[in-house]
């Protein structure tokens, strides 16, 4: 099963494993999102420091 990607694996779990994995994806993406606006205002933090 490592070499297939997680379409292929998903393809053959029960309902209640396809449902928990699409809401892990989900929760990734808005920790990524979380971690960018982070990023920025890191940046603009700094950017106000060097005035």
């Amino acid at each position: 099963m490592d070499s297939m990607n997680d379409e292929e694996v998903l393809r053959f779990a029960p309902p209640e494993i396809r449902r928990v994995w699409k809401r892990i994806v989900s929760l990734e993406g808005q920790v990524a999102e979380v971690r960018e606006a982070l990023q920025r205002i890191e940046d603009l933090l700094r950017q106000g420091g060097k005035r």
